[in-house]
């Protein structure tokens, strides 16, 4: 049990998919929320959709820094670092990004008495974006592990 808590490229793996789940729900909410009427089930579907984008978006956070802990310890062990550097890119790029849309939603929320609708229109081709980011992102860290064996033991080395 110990080797598994010392072996921090371990923690990445745990802590990425939950936030990821939330932020494709929240999306796949934000998607079909502009059809519904006002009223009970639009008001708790928006409200379980900011709390996704809130819970995701800061779990999310505790990924990114799983993230940079496994760095070192994988960088050491693959073929092509070159993809792990993207990864890393595209990860800044998507903590980044829904933190934006997170506290713009927020804002919006907080001005929701102005009735209207355009605003919810908005967040949601923000998250349609944002998604396309974390999809890439880990289509990226699913090459690291599955073709390039990052953070399994004993990792590849057989670099063609």
């Amino acid at each position: 049990m110990e080797a598994i808590i010392n072996r921090q490229e371990l923690w990445h793996p745990l802590s990425v998919h939950l936030p990821i789940s939330f932020l494709l729900l929240a999306t796949f909410l934000g998607v079909f929320l502009p059809f519904l009427r006002q009223g009970a089930w639009f008001r708790y579907l928006r409200y379980s959709m900011l709390f996704l984008m809130i819970s995701g978006t800061m779990l999310l956070w505790v990924a990114f820094y799983t993230g940079n802990m496994a760095y070192g310890p994988v960088v050491r062990t693959i073929c092509f670092p070159s993809k792990l550097k993207a990864h890393l890119y595209w990860g800044y790029v998507t903590c980044y990004s829904f933190s934006g849309i997170t506290v713009f939603g927020l804002i919006l929320e907080a001005w929701r008495k102005l009735g209207k609708r355009w605003p919810l229109a908005v967040v949601v081709v923000m998250c349609i974006a944002a998604s396309i980011c974390l999809s890439y992102t880990g289509h990226l860290g699913a090459e690291l592990v599955y073709e390039q064996g990052a953070g399994v033991s004993p990792s590849a080395k057989d670099c063609d």
